[in-house]
């Protein structure tokens, strides 16, 4: 988010937290935003540095407003989180507004998507302990307050899919490795977050399998299969179904994967 409008930035520096609970730190000191504030700077942070137009804020925190009422409102929302902030860091101009932050402020789930992105596009494919190390960075869910707004599905699905790929690719490394307790530990926490993620839950069958607990693969597939069917009365993919076949019947499915490549499902996200 580059720095520029003409109200300087005090040298206070602040920290944003929208992974997990929000949160606004300033000089180490979390400080109290009114509700509505907290709603118009998070959906600054969800424009990741882009303006977004008055009326666009308008319309999602003021609807049904007469204009010159719900402008005033914006106007004290606006003039509140400022004298939180800073009034530099939050920049108004052609009718909009933006986030501008300093070189030592932080937004935690910026610094999360800039380290996992690139990882993600190292030629050689992120480390294992290089992708723990940013998968460490997860607080939580994206914007839980905002979770049915639609402006912020755009950002949370960013990072819930950048924290599904780099998570996917770490656990496969880490079986690779022979780290299997780990690699189930991180798959484990993708599927708490997204149960019907048929990829993530064929991965994690896989680790379960690999690490002797064919008990528990089994019962990874069977609340997949009961889940799958619950919400959208859809099978699980002929992929999946054989993995399950296989981990039955005693096969190591880990080298049948590494050999073969067949056992890939389409992939299913809830």
């Amino acid at each position: 988010m580059l720095r520029e409008g003409a109200t300087p930035l005090d040298p206070r520096t602040v920290a944003i937290c929208v992974l997990g609970r929000f949160t606004v730190a300033v000089d180490g000191e979390v400080r109290s935003l009114r509700p509505t504030a907290g709603r118009v700077l998070r959906r600054l942070v969800a424009a990741r540095g882009s303006s977004v137009p008055e009326d666009v804020l308008l319309e999602s925190f003021w609807p049904g407003f007469e204009p010159r009422a719900a402008r005033n409102n914006l106007h004290v929302t606006i003039h509140h989180a400022r004298r939180v902030v800073g009034a530099g860091r939050i920049g108004r101009g052609d009718g909009t507004y933006r986030l501008v932050l300093g070189p030592e402020d932080r937004i935690d789930a910026e610094l999360f998507a800039a380290a996992a992105d690139r990882l993600l596009h190292t030629t050689r494919g992120p480390g294992a302990d290089e992708a723990l190390g940013v998968l460490s960075l997860w607080g939580g869910e994206p914007l839980p307050e905002d979770r049915y707004s639609d402006w912020s599905r755009p950002y949370r699905e960013l990072l819930i899919a950048l924290r599904r790929d780099l998570g996917l690719a770490c656990a496969a490394r880490l079986r690779d490795g022979g780290r299997e307790a780990q690699a189930i530990a991180v798959l484990r926490a993708l599927r708490a977050d997204a149960p019907l993620d048929e990829r993530v839950a064929h991965d994690l069958m896989v680790a379960l399998a690999g690490a002797g607990q064919r008990h528990a693969a089994l019962s990874t597939f069977e609340d997949l299969s009961a889940g799958l069917r619950s919400a959208w009365s859809v099978d699980v993919s002929v992929a999946t179904r054989r993995l399950a076949t296989l981990i039955s019947a005693g096969v190591d499915v880990e080298q049948r994967v590494s050999d073969a490549g067949v056992l890939t499902p389409r992939l299913v996200a809830s």
